[in-house]
């Protein structure tokens, strides 16, 4: 039995609280959820809250190094299927989200924390002789902005 637990194993308890969809492998978190991602708290009343597929990863392989993460190759953030999981870093996990084609890049004024227009941009682009100091207090942003928008580096939509 689990000292996190007093009557049921996390093993007992993971299972309880998911069901296999046997369409897709995944084994679903059927309890408490945050983002997609099923939530449980351990050691009682005032134990710790944790990702159910964190959970279900530690319990089959042992505590998880520090600064690493619990992938899902199955892209549902519901599964605790430990055929679904893989050990990764952060980066990992972004390669794979890139990989297939799961990260919705908005760009320029779709993006909800944009400060300049594209109008904005093109005259940045087209201000030779103005200083990137004064380009940036003009616009208010900070000059390393107005740098990577020289440099193609950010508003890489715009021609």
């Amino acid at each position: 039995m689990s000292p996190r637990f007093s009557k049921l194993s996390i093993s007992e308890l993971l299972s309880r609280r998911s069901k296999l969809d046997p369409a897709t492998g995944c084994r679903e978190w059927l309890s408490t959820k945050s983002r997609g991602y099923g939530v449980l708290r351990v050691g009682g009343r005032h134990g710790k809250t944790m990702f159910a597929h964190r959970l279900s990863f530690e319990d089959a392989n042992g505590q998880i190094p520090e600064g690493m993460v619990v992938c899902h190759r199955c892209d549902n953030p519901g599964c605790i299927n430990l055929d679904h999981l893989f050990l990764g870093w952060q980066s990992d996990n972004h390669a794979d989200m890139v990989a297939k084609r799961r990260n919705p890049i908005i760009r320029g004024v779709d993006n909800g924390q944009h400060i300049l227009t594209e109008e904005q941009v093109r005259l940045i682009r087209s201000a030779d002789g103005e200083s990137v100091r004064g380009l940036a207090r003009k616009f208010g942003v900070t000059h390393p902005t107005i740098i990577k928008i020289r440099k193609r580096e950010s508003w890489t939509h715009l021609s």
